[in-house]
């Protein structure tokens, strides 16, 4: 995850998303909020359900602060008895064999859901730095599904009988910015080699000439189907084959090179959108914690979605409180307009 800093909009604290260690096995975390209580617009204190206000419970399932004011919720909880896994530490020269391992350990995951892969390549003025998260959400160790992952030559390894606050903790060490600006910004595109390859080529081509003073990193994460349209609004149950969400996630000490880094992205990402849709492996979905300011994220979920949010929207906000006098997050009022740059909007 990433922290909201004055270069991107995160809104993690609007979007209960939920890419975790069990996406493959369980879904978003978002399919398994129970109810949500939630104060509107008016004053009025709700509670959202499947069976008590349907259409606003299904709206606050991925669309964010546009409702009203989440003050509790509820979630479903399953039986718990530890996990394996951890971080594998890969130099560079190992990228391409290392990226063969995902993209194969991804294209099992519908037989294999009970495991997680994340790989993450970190570029800081030299040779980039390869990690790999590995886990299977049983205490069960080295399964056959995770040998080509563990074959990638690692320098480090933490891999070991665990806790998911362990697992969580490892990769929260790789994210503390203290002092620091940070931007982020994504792209999902089916499951391809090719493309994986593609997109760590324009990452690394781009990020070398600016990394003495812009620190790059580049993640893939498997995103987890939606089973249904009831489940979110991400629109995502019709999607073909496994999806990934390309992330870019960019650091830098001075807001000096704040445009520079916005402009760094727009342009990967576009090299990259470009590339897959010409092969025909282009997905619109944004995944909101990961997205830029810049993104039309409420837009990616689709026509039908977007219309369903409207509506909902003028029903329990009626004068359009929360599109008009509270900050952040993505807004349905700013859907089809993406912001380019600080305060100058492009209609897209």
């Amino acid at each position: 995850m990433c922290p909201r800093l004055l270069l991107s909009t995160c809104p993690l604290t609007h979007y209960l998303g939920g890419l975790s260690f069990y996406a493959a096995r369980r879904g978003w975390a978002i399919n398994h909020v129970r109810s949500f209580e939630v104060v509107l617009a008016n004053g009025t204190v709700v509670t959202a359900s499947r069976t008590n206000e349907p259409d606003l419970f299904r709206a606050l399932r991925g669309g964010g602060s546009n409702f009203g004011i989440v003050t509790t919720f509820e979630l479903e909880t399953y039986p718990y008895s530890g996990m394996w896994g951890g971080r594998t530490l890969v130099e560079g020269l190992h990228d391409r064999q290392a990226i063969d391992a995902y993209a194969g350990f991804v294209d099992r995951l519908d037989s294999e859901p009970m495991g997680h892969t994340i790989i993450i390549f970190n570029y800081e003025e030299g040779p980039p730095h390869i990690h790999q998260y590995i886990v299977h959400t049983e205490p069960v160790e080295n399964l056959p599904a995770f040998d080509d992952l563990r074959k990638v030559p690692a320098i480090e390894s933490t891999l070991e009988l665990t806790d998911y606050s362990d697992l969580a903790g490892n990769i929260a060490d790789l994210q503390e910015w203290k002092d620091t600006r940070v931007g982020c910004a994504t792209l999902t595109f089916k499951l391809d080699k090719a493309l994986l390859n593609f997109a760590y080529d324009i990452f690394i081509e781009e990020i070398a000439p600016v990394s003495d003073h812009i620190k790059g990193t580049m993640e893939f994460h498997a995103l987890p189907r939606t089973l249904s349209p009831v489940d979110n609004v991400f629109g995502l149950e019709q999607a073909d084959g496994p999806l990934v969400s390309y992330l870019l996630l960019f650091t830098t000490d001075s807001d000096v090179h704040d445009e520079e880094v916005i402009t760094l992205q727009q342009r990967i990402i576009a090299r990259v959108r470009e590339h897959a849709e010409k092969r025909g492996l282009y997905h619109p979905f944004l995944f909101p914690n990961y997205s830029a300011q810049w993104q039309d994220v409420i837009s990616s979920f689709g026509k039908a979605n977007v219309n369903f949010l409207r509506d909902v929207s003028k029903r329990y906000d009626p004068e359009q409180l929360f599109q008009n006098l509270q900050t952040g997050s993505f807004k349905l009022s700013e859907s089809g307009w993406r912001p380019t740059s600080f305060g100058r909007n492009t209609r897209i």
